[in-house]
């Protein structure tokens, strides 16, 4: 081979070279416009990503705010209902317990002149006082009324003492005459009369304090029948 042919050998092969270096570089420009085109992608499909991510937090914290208003409003409610509900069965109880305290008032002074009753026919079944229960009912219910029950028991105790003495005086009669029982009862009768004087004006003064208690009981009871109902 001639310097002419080494020559041109030698130009082909710089010309190759150029011709590989060219596209090596053309390829590196691609590769980095890709990876950089790539990047960008992946940055904005990250931050795209993070904004949803953050987005839905927000919704579900804003979702987790609606559901504890909800459950604060409906222990609200719930504690209102009850209060509601409260107040008024207390004053239909207390409206329940004034009408049984006041008929066991009115069922004492009855029981009071039964037991005048007894006191000329010891035949009579002995029956329980309603005054305790009367008692019992004022002192759990209604305080503002134990001065006008006190004085109603006062009363209604004094006239017990009065007639008990009655009856031991009638029975002692019916014992000294026991032999007969004509003259026994005869004798019952007139200790009865001897007595029955005093006895009858206890009752009497029975009949004043259980007048005043039924009207502070009617006022008691108007108080409650104004009560408005809970807003």
């Amino acid at each position: 081979m001639d310097h002419t042919q080494l020559e041109a050998l030698a130009r082909a092969v710089a010309a190759q070279n150029a011709y590989q270096q060219l596209a090596y570089f053309i390829a590196l420009l691609a590769l980095s416009f890709i990876g950089t085109a790539l990047g960008s992608l992946i940055g904005s499909y990250m931050a795209k990503r993070g904004e949803v991510a953050a987005q839905r937090a927000a919704r579900q914290e804003i979702l987790e705010g609606l559901r504890q208003s909800t459950k604060v409003s409906e222990e609200v409610k719930s504690a209102v209902s009850l209060r509601e509900w409260s107040a008024r069965e207390r004053t239909a109880l207390r409206r329940t317990k004034l009408e049984e305290m006041m008929l066991m008032a009115c069922r004492t002074h009855d029981w009071l002149a039964l037991e005048l009753s007894r006191v000329g026919d010891p035949t009579i079944a002995e029956t329980p006082s309603p005054q305790p229960m009367m008692m019992t009912l004022g002192k759990l219910y209604f305080p503002q009324l134990k001065d006008k029950l006190r004085a109603f028991e006062k009363a209604a105790d004094a006239y017990a003492s009065t007639l008990g003495k009655l009856r031991l005086e009638a029975n002692a009669a019916r014992n000294r005459n026991a032999h007969n029982a004509a003259l026994a009862q005869a004798a019952a009768d007139t200790a009865i009369t001897n007595g029955s004087a005093a006895v009858l004006q206890a009752f009497k003064d029975t009949q004043l304090p259980l007048f005043q208690l039924q009207d502070a009981a009617a006022a008691a009871m108007e108080e409650l029948n104004s009560v408005p109902a809970p807003a």
